[in-house]
């Protein structure tokens, strides 16, 4: 009985040893910070969100190369035309600017990347409502979008 008490204390320590590891390899401060910017956008435009969850997102360095951040984001799905222009200028408000190496058009979506220092954000905005039409993706709500915001911290 006694072995069996001491295995599982010691199996209870490896655990909150490797627990503990983990949780401070997590710049808990970024995401904080990021958690708190996106519930501030959250809150200023009045849009219905999805809950904040962790992302990754892509970003082009002005070098040209791309690094992978690890963030947060969150999603509105159907929203009305005019709530994307509530969420760009909520990032212009805050200080943020556009930032050409990470801005995309397409036919059906777009993406629009903002800097402020060492926070960085993408906007992705795609029109609604895809249907599979002879083989093709096509959007069938032509005055709603899904818009993606994901937020992280250049290292």
């Amino acid at each position: 009985m006694k072995k069996k008490t001491v295995k599982t204390i010691i199996a209870i320590i490896a655990l909150l040893f490797i627990y503990w590891i983990y949780q401070s390899t997590i710049p808990h401060e970024i995401s904080d910070d990021t958690f708190a910017f996106l519930e501030s956008l959250k809150q200023e435009t009045q849009i219905d969100f999805s809950e904040i969850k962790d992302f990754e997102l892509k970003w082009i360095t002005e070098a040209g190369s791309v690094t992978l951040i690890h963030g947060k984001g969150f999603r509105v799905i159907k929203s009305p035309k005019d709530e994307l222009n509530n969420i760009l200028s909520f990032f212009n408000n805050s200080g943020f600017k556009a930032n050409i190496n990470n801005t995309a058009d397409g036919e059906f979506s777009w993406l629009r990347g903002y800097i402020k220092n060492k926070d960085v954000c993408v906007v992705i905005e795609r029109l609604a409502g895809y249907e599979e039409i002879a083989n093709q993706q096509i959007p069938s709500d032509l005055d709603k979008r899904d818009i993606f915001v994901r937020c992280g911290k250049l290292e």
